[in-house]
Parts: structure tokens; sequence; C-alpha cells
């Protein structure tokens, strides 16, 4: 699976996101890729408009959807 162009966030752990096949991809700061499968694209594009994409990183992805280390 192709990773998509990833946008650029602010945040203090998280890098840049980009979504594709209703997969949410997430670059961390430290360097590490990850893949986070059956996320829609309402849901990322709420994310980027979110105050704080780690919060709504954390309350909306984290632990709700499988996810596979990608690299880094």
């Amino acid at each position: 699976m192709k990773v998509p162009e990833l946008v650029p966030v602010t945040s203090s752990n998280i890098q840049a996101v980009g979504h594709a096949d209703g997969n949410l991809f997430v670059r961390f700061k430290g360097g590490a890729l990850y893949r986070y499968d059956g996320v829609s694209h309402e849901t990322f594009l709420e994310g980027l408009g979110s105050e704080s994409i780690g919060k709504w990183f954390r309350a909306n992805v984290t632990g709700k959807h499988p996810h596979r280390k990608l690299d880094g």
C-alpha cells in the first residue's frame, strides 16, 4: 500500500498525517510512521480541523483502530 502525501500538523508528538483508502497514516516526531485501519475520511478531516490533533488522536483513534508500524 502506498503512503499518501502527509500534511504537517502542529503538535508536540505528531509530525504529519495523511489518509488513503480508509486508513489514517501518522508520522510521529520520533520518526515512526504508523497506519491506522478503518478511519473514515470524515474522521480524518475532523482531526485536521480540531483545536488539538493530539487530543483528537487520543480520543478518536488510539485503542479504537487496528494499527501497524510501517517504518522508523
